[in-house]
C-alpha cells in the first residue's frame, strides 16, 4: 500500500511540474486523515524519498506529514509530558500509541479535518479512515483554495476500502477541488460522463497494491534476496510512476491503465531486481544469479512468465 501510494504521489508531482509550477516533492504537505499503521507506512515512504533523493533531514522529512486521528491533530500537545500547551493530565484527547510519536510536531491542536487543512495548508490530503464522505464539500474546497495560492493542483487520495468507506469519490473531488484537481482511491470507481481530464471513457486512478505487490515477490525470488529492504518499494514506487506518459499525468491518470498491469509489473520488477543485486541488505544466495540491467531483466522475466491465456481456449462467441 505504501509503495502504490507514494507511486501516485510522485507521478502528482509530475502533473504538476508540467503545469509549469516548479514542483517536486520535498515542496508538497501532507495531511493524513487515519493515524492507524497504514498510515504511518505510507509516511515513512515518502520521508525515505525526502531523506535519499532530496536530502531532507529525517526531521525536516517527518514535518511534511501531519495526522488526524479520531481524537484530533496529532501533535506535540498530545504527548505525555509534553511541555508548554500540553493537554492535561487525564485529557480525553492526550496520549498516542508508539506508531505516531514521531509524527507528533509542535502544531497547535485542532479537532477537525477542516480546522486542520486551515492550519497545515497541505497540498496532499490522505485518507485512511474508513468515515465515508469524510472529505466534504468545504474541506475539498479549502485544500484546491490554498493549492491555488502556490500554483499546485491538489492530490487528494481517498485510500479507505470498500467503497462504500471511501472518504469521497472521483465525482466529489471534481466538483468541490476543481477540474484540475488529482485523484487516486483505495477503492474502485466506475467511468461516468462527468470525468473531468480522464474523459468519459477512463476509470479514476486506483492505487492498487496488485502494480507492485507480485513485482516485489518476484524479485525477491529471481534474485534469491535474504530480505525485502525499505529502499525496495521506493524503487518499486518510482518506476511505477515513471510509466504514465506525461501527457497522461497531466489528464490525471497517474497509473497504467489496469489492462497492461502485466506489462507494467514486468516494468516494475525489473528496477526491484536491479535493485536487489546492488544492496546489500537484499543480497543474499544471489551471487550465482547473473547481474543484468533493467532491459535485460524485463526480457528475462517477460520469457520467463506465464499467462492462463496460453492454455485457455478462446471463449466462445455467444
Amino acid at each position: 500500500t505504501a509503495s502504490v501510494a507514494c507511486a501516485a504521489v510522485l507521478a502528482a508531482v509530475r502533473a504538476q511540474a508540467g503545469a509549469g509550477a516548479g514542483a517536486r516533492l520535498s515542496a508538497q504537505r501532507f495531511l493524513f486523515l487515519g493515524a492507524g499503521e497504514a498510515g504511518t507506512g505510507i509516511a515513512d515512504l515518502i520521508v525515505l524519498a525526502l531523506v535519499r533523493r532530496h536530502g531532507l533531514s529525517e526531521a525536516e522529512a517527518r514535518r511534511r506529514c501531519v495526522f488526524l486521528d479520531s481524537k484530533g491533530l496529532v501533535c506535540a500537545s498530545r504527548l505525555e509530558g509534553g511541555g508548554a500547551g500540553a493537554l492535561p493530565p487525564g485529557h480525553p484527547r492526550r496520549g498516542l500509541a508508539d506508531h505516531k510519536v514521531a509524527y507528533a510536531h509542535p502544531l497547535p491542536f485542532v479537532r477537525t479535518l477542516l480546522e486542520a487543512v486551515h492550519a497545515v495548508r497541505p497540498t496532499v490530503l490522505v485518507g485512511v479512515s474508513t468515515k465515508r464522505g469524510a472529505f466534504t464539500p468545504d474541506v475539498l474546497r479549502a485544500l484546491a483554495d490554498g493549492c491555488a495560492r502556490e500554483g499546485l493542483r491538489p492530490l487528494v487520495m481517498p485510500l479507505s476500502n470498500p467503497t462504500d468507506m471511501s472518504e469521497c469519490t472521483y465525482q466529489d473531488a471534481l466538483a468541490h477541488a476543481g477540474d484540475g484537481v488529482l485523484f487516486a482511491s483505495g477503492s474502485p470507481f466506475p467511468p461516468c460522463a462527468a470525468m473531468g481530464r480522464l474523459g468519459p471513457r477512463r476509470a479514476p486512478p486506483q492505487a492498487n497494491n496488485a502494480y507492485v505487490f507480485p513485482a516485489i515477490g518476484r524479485a525477491a525470488y529471481e534474485t534469491c534476496a535474504r530480505a525485502i529492504d525499505a529502499e525496495a518499494f521506493l524503487v518499486a514506487a518510482e518506476a511505477l510512476a515513471a510509466l504514465p506518459t506525461d501527457a497522461d499525468v497531466a489528464d490525471g491518470a497517474l497509473f497504467p491503465p489496469v489492462a497492461s498491469m502485466a506489462e507494467a509489473s514486468l516494468k516494475v520488477c525489473a528496477a526491484v531486481c536491479v535493485h536487489a543485486q546492488r544492496s546489500e541488505a537484499m543480497r543474499g544466495r544471489s551471487r550465482g544469479v547473473p547481474a543484468r540491467s533493467a532491459a535485460q531483466w524485463e526480457r528475462y522475466l517477460a520469457r520467463t512468465s506465464w499467462s492462463p491465456a496460453a492454455i485457455l481456449p478462446p471463449r466462445a462467441k455467444m
